[in-house]
């Protein structure tokens, strides 16, 4: 079951464009957007934002939520613990950084 879930979240974002996924990124990597969806600055906003989707919507709203579960399961997105504005350590989605050379 679990493996069937991954591969369809796999399927929503198998046809993103490079192109796009890396801007989505270099966004995701330049702010403080926490993994909450109950916190104003909710990553999957910006994945709404980037793929026209309404998270305000509920079909939507579960759509962005897969699309950034698929990407954290393939290794493109991690979870980190950081210190927000108000100086709370709270779960954000970022980039996974390259490997170094």
């Amino acid at each position: 079951m679990a493996e069937r879930l991954a591969a369809d979240r796999a399927a929503l974002v198998e046809e993103v464009p490079a192109d796009t996924f890396a801007g989505f990124k270099m966004r995701l990597a330049g702010s403080d957007y926490k993994a909450s969806e109950q916190a104003a600055n909710w990553a999957g906003k910006l994945v709404g934002e980037f793929f026209d989707l309404d998270v305000r919507d509920r079909a939507d709203k579960r759509k962005a939520k897969e699309m950034l579960a698929a990407w954290i399961d393939a290794g493109e997105l991690e979870v980190v613990q950081m210190q927000d504005a108000y100086r709370r350590v709270t779960p954000h989605v970022k980039p996974v950084a390259a490997p170094p050379n």
